[in-house]
């Protein structure tokens, strides 16, 4: 079994970090943003069926499974339509790529040993599905294919 994030508005992390400006986890100050570690953004409040594990046991499950994360290199835009643009959303970054690579390097700098998981910027591409899923980059996840190494 594999999973294949694909540019997604936030993601939802273990604990209060966020990160900082240079993209860097580090605690957040929830006087900016008090709902910054709600669900989807965070833990608190997570749905029944996720309620029954703590935090450190979906981490510990999320860490090991394969997961590719990719997000298109042109998804940059901070004013994109389908951005999520509310402030615990924006406590993650100001838009997709800053996002995917601020929570990929939190994941990957929590488990340094044993992560089975890759990250890649898909040159070229903006918040379009299509192209983003029918990329070298998607293909190799999906599919095992050559032409898209970390």
């Amino acid at each position: 079994m594999r999973y294949v994030v694909a540019s997604p508005s936030t993601y939802a992390y273990f604990d209060a970090l966020r990160p900082d400006a240079q993209g860097v986890a580090a605690p957040f100050d929830a006087s900016q943003c008090a709902d910054f570690n709600q669900w989807k953004y965070g833990m608190d409040n997570r749905p029944p069926y996720l309620d029954d594990r703590s935090p450190a046991q979906l981490e510990a499950a999320c860490a090991a499974r394969r997961i590719d994360y990719l997000v298109g290199g042109a998804d940059s835009d901070p004013r994109q339509k389908a951005l999520d643009k509310t402030c615990a959303a924006k406590a993650q970054g100001p838009q997709r790529v800053a996002r995917a690579q601020a929570y990929y390097r939190y994941i990957a700098a929590r488990h340094p040993d044993g992560l089975r998981q890759s990250f890649h910027i898909v040159p070229g591409v903006g918040h379009n599905g299509a192209r983003m899923l029918t990329s070298v980059c998607a293909l190799a996840a999906m599919f095992d294919t050559k032409g898209c190494e970390p």
